[in-house]
């Protein structure tokens, strides 16, 4: 031993002949920090054993029998096995090497473990980990006296799925989805224009019937025949508003999608892609009729 350990020692196998088990445990412990020997932990293991502190026993003891002289091994194997009985013994088999284990969140060391391990009796959850793999977990129940062997085996590495290309779209179908959408405002702009210049017309027709005291009431003695043109006139301008205003909500709606197409990323082949659209008009609406594959 060095000076300071056997310094130490000596303190702690004074006490220890005291039978003061906790002072003589705290100076054999700062001599076990400084110089792993084994007869401080064959005097540490018994002192352990007389402050119930099994487990640590057991450590220490498992140390004085592997190292100490054959003379001492009776001793030492009394001092295990005493403390065995108190507590549990878990061995464990990890693969693959390397692999961190721990016991209830406690880092014991990596595999392979060259020593089993002493718990206190109880239920314990022991993991074996490596960083990128799943955990490899178990549960064990142990009873005091009782003897163990799990095996754990990490698992593979968990490789994600490639992510396949993203191919372009075609950009085909928004700019006819554009050009009808400007097509169909334009065309509706110009249907309300022509609607209401009909309108307009029905107005004036109407105002020089009343300027004249003339009537569009059937059978009236001042019956104006001017009246049918204006009910003709009246119709046409309500059939152009309604078809200009079917007109462009169909290029809004063009106008829309041609902006969500290109805005929609997709991953399958565009090859193929096409696309209709047409206006539709009668006099009683309007609109765009479209088809196509994508």
């Amino acid at each position: 031993m060095t000076d300071k350990a056997r310094q130490l020692y000596e303190e702690g196998l004074s006490a220890y002949k005291k039978n003061q088990w906790a002072e003589s445990r705290a100076a054999l412990l700062a001599a076990w920090s400084l110089n792993k020997h084994w007869q401080i932990a064959g005097l540490l293991a018994d002192c352990e054993a007389q402050l119930g502190r099994h487990r640590d026993a057991a450590e220490h003891g498992a140390y004085y029998l592997k190292n100490s002289p054959a003379d001492r091994h009776d001793r030492a194997m009394k001092l295990l096995s005493d403390a065995k009985a108190k507590i549990a013994t878990l061995t464990l088999q990890v693969a693959p090497a390397g692999a961190e284990i721990l016991i209830d969140g406690v880092s014991v060391g990596r595999a392979p473990l060259a020593e089993p391990l002493f718990l206190n009796p109880g239920t314990h959850d022991v993991v074996a980990r490596i960083v990128g793999r799943p955990d490899a977990a178990r549960a064990v129940a142990m009873k005091a006296g009782s003897e163990e062997s799990v095996s754990l085996k990490v698992g593979e590495a968990v490789v994600p799925p490639p992510i396949p290309p993203i191919e372009p779209r075609s950009l085909v179908p928004s700019v006819v989805l554009g050009g009808v959408a400007a097509i169909g405002v334009a065309a509706g702009v110009g249907l309300f224009v022509a609607g209401n210049g009909k309108l307009s017309t029905a107005e004036d027709l109407h105002k020089s019937a009343d300027d004249a005291h003339r009537s569009c009431v059937p059978g009236a003695s001042n019956f104006d025949s001017r009246c049918a043109d204006i009910d003709k006139i009246s119709a046409a301008a309500d059939t152009l508003h309604r078809v200009g205003f079917g007109v462009l909500v169909g290029g809004g709606a063009a106008a829309a999608g041609a902006v969500v197409y290109l805005l929609w990323p997709s991953s399958k082949s565009t090859t193929g892609a096409s696309l209709q659209v047409l206006p539709v008009a009668t006099t009683t609406g309007g609109g765009l009729f479209a088809t196509g594959k994508f």
